[in-house]
Parts: structure tokens; sequence; C-alpha cells
């Protein structure tokens, strides 16, 4: 028997053993249960906590679900990577886990049954100086975090969101404030739900598109419409790699989208030795 059986069969002979059963242990475990969070120096939070054994009992098989089927990286020769476009960036499992508990979060305050604050459901918002937005340089600003967020977020945000253009004098006075131009509508989002199944386009990605965000494949401030063609739903982690400018979107002969890895990623050293074109013996890695 294994130390894990053994663990759990003195756990089953305390239950069984104790006249009291196990209510009045469960109620302490409710009673010590939190969630802190912390904001950190540097922008990020950090989020320590203790659930009780009935919610570690519901919030487990929910990750477990979301969570791709990946459990350690594939390695493969280079040109086999090139082979296979459904190779995707690897993560730990703890980012994986924190990008499901993100991708949660935020998909769950775009439905209605969120709770409103100041009129409205849960919203990031996000500032950023038009000079910076156009350019793409600079700094945006967030209510949610002390800290300058990078303007490839802003691009992320804009996608899937709506932009409202504010002029404020040199007096710190808003002057106009413009009406909100909202990108893909709540049918568009519902034709590519139909169009590329009930998931992130990603694949071995698990995560429903209704918590998924609407990325434009062709960017939109360089002329890429807002139309059904031109929109995926991908995660939050994927668009973020999407966003970056470092993975490429084609569709297959039946149209459906597949996202395909960069140069570098195919070629990184410790994906194995490559095979020379004439067959030959190789060398060593090579970047």
């Amino acid at each position: 028997m294994s130390a894990d059986n053994l663990r759990q069969q003195a756990r089953a002979f305390c239950a069984v053993l104790d006249p009291d059963g196990v209510e009045p242990s469960a109620d302490e475990l409710h009673e010590a249960r939190k969630l802190v969070f912390r904001h950190q120096e540097d922008g990020t939070l950090k989020i320590t906590g203790t659930l009780s054994p009935e919610q570690a009992a519901q919030v487990t098989p929910v990750f477990d679900a979301y969570m791709s089927k990946r459990t350690s990286p594939t390695f493969m020769h280079a040109d086999e990577q090139a082979d296979n476009e459904e190779a995707l960036e690897e993560r730990s499992k703890p980012q994986e886990r924190a990008d499901v508990f993100t991708t949660i979060i935020g998909g769950t305050g775009k439905q209605k049954t969120a709770p409103k604050l100041h009129g409205r459901g849960p919203t990031v918002l996000v500032t950023v100086d038009a000079r910076n937005l156009n350019t793409g340089t600079g700094a945006a600003w967030s209510p949610g975090t002390p800290v300058p967020l990078p303007m490839s977020y802003v691009k992320q945000m804009q996608c899937d969101g709506d932009t409202r253009q504010v002029q404020i004098d040199e007096h710190g006075e808003v002057l106009t404030l413009g009406t909100a131009e909202r990108f893909f509508s709540t049918q568009q989002r519902l034709a590519l739900i139909a169009r590329d199944g009930p998931t992130c386009v990603a694949p071995d990605c698990h995560i429903p598109a209704w918590l998924c965000e609407a990325h434009h494949i062709h960017a939109w401030e360089t002329g890429g419409q807002t139309n059904l063609p031109n929109g995926i739903l991908v995660c939050w982690f994927h668009h973020r790699l999407l966003e970056h400018e470092e993975w490429a979107i084609t569709r297959d002969n039946n149209g459906r989208p597949r996202i395909v890895p960069p140069g570098w990623y195919v070629n990184r050293r410790y994906l194995g030795q490559r095979r020379p074109p004439d067959g030959g013996r190789d060398t060593g890695p090579r970047s």
C-alpha cells in the first residue's frame, strides 16, 4: 500500500471511530477559511488563503476541468515542432492555475448577473493618453493596480471591451466625454462560439468560450474590421500571447482558426537536436 493510500485509510478509520463524527472539526475548519489580497510594491497581487474542505471539494474539480491536459513539456525535433502547429507555449501548473483564476474572474464579471457597481457590472477601467495610444508607447493606468500597465495590455483590453474618448484641459477639467465605441457585440460573440466551438480556440485549452475574450486577427488600429471573419475567442492567457505579436493565426481548409508558434519557439534549444535537411547527422542543438 502506498503512503498516500495509507494516509487516506487512516483518515477513514478516524472518521468511523470518532463518536462525534466529523461535524465538530468541520465547523472549526469552516471558521478558519480566509482569502487575503495584498498589493505588492511592484504592482503584483499576492493571494494567500485557506479553504475549508467543503470549499476545496468544489474548487478543485473546477480547476481540474479548466486546466489543460499537458503535464510536462513535449520534447521534439525542431522540424517535428514546426509541423505541429498545436504545440503552444508551456506553462507551469501554478502559472496555468493563476491564468485560469484570472479568466474565471474576468469572464464572470462580464455576465449580466454580476453585481453592479456605480450602475455597471465590474469594469476594468484603463486610462491612457491619446498620444501613447497612437504610438503604442508609454504606459496606461488602472484603479486596480498602483503601477503603470504596458500598452500591450491596452491593446488586449481594446479587443474585448469598449473605448471612450475623454478630452481634458490643462487644468484637469473634463471638456468632452465621448460615446463608448463597443467592439464585438453579444450577437457576434455568440456567432463566434457557433463557428469555432465552445472553448478557447487554442488547442488543448478547455476554457469555456463564454469566459473568453474576443480578439481581432488583424489589429483594429491597423484597419482590421470588427466582423466575424476577423474575430476569434481566446482565453486571457492565449489572448496575451497573440497581442504580444509572437504568435500568428491562420485558418485550415475547413476555416478553423490555427494558432501558429513563432520561429524562436520552434527553434528553442531544449526542443532537441535539429535534423539536417539532407538527412545527415546533426552536430548539436541550434538556436
